[in-house]
């Protein structure tokens, strides 16, 4: 396989671990706001009802944060997969092609080193949703 082979298929694994980033952060972002809506929604109940029901409509709001948390410890596993696997193939790429390397491009982006970068990133979202729910949770259990 010549050197521009191997540069086009680790640019295309990259691409490939990209788009199921991209894929699954979309999910999270999408799921998450699904079940805050829910949440809210249930707040609003909560407010509404009778002496006889807040119990369970706080444990429905309990198992919905529950729910957030998990979701986005799931999601932060699968994104971390990727960037894995990403690191490996550029790792590998940058091995194969020893001193031609100055002839082809990065086979991807450099990432910024910002601190708002490193809070924010992909990799780090699911930390500040788990955060959320988690005080949320704890507003509602402790009011």
């Amino acid at each position: 396989m010549s050197k521009k082979e191997q540069f086009d298929m680790a640019r295309e694994i990259i691409k490939h671990e990209d788009n199921l980033v991209n894929n699954r952060v979309t999910w999270l972002l999408v799921l998450q706001g699904f079940l805050f809506t829910a949440f809210v929604n249930g707040i609003g109940m909560l407010e509404k009802v009778s002496d006889y029901t807040p119990q369970r409509i706080v444990a429905g709001l309990v198992l919905v944060g529950l729910l957030g948390i998990v979701t986005s410890l799931i999601a932060r596993n699968t994104i971390l997969v990727a960037y894995d696997h990403t690191n490996k193939v550029e790792s590998w790429w940058n091995e194969k092609a020893e001193d031609s390397i100055r002839d082809y491009p990065p086979v991807r982006g450099i990432y910024p080193t910002g601190r708002w970068y490193r809070l924010l990133s992909t990799s780090k979202m699911p930390y500040l949703f788990v955060a959320v729910w988690t005080l949320l949770i704890a507003l509602v259990v402790c009011p």
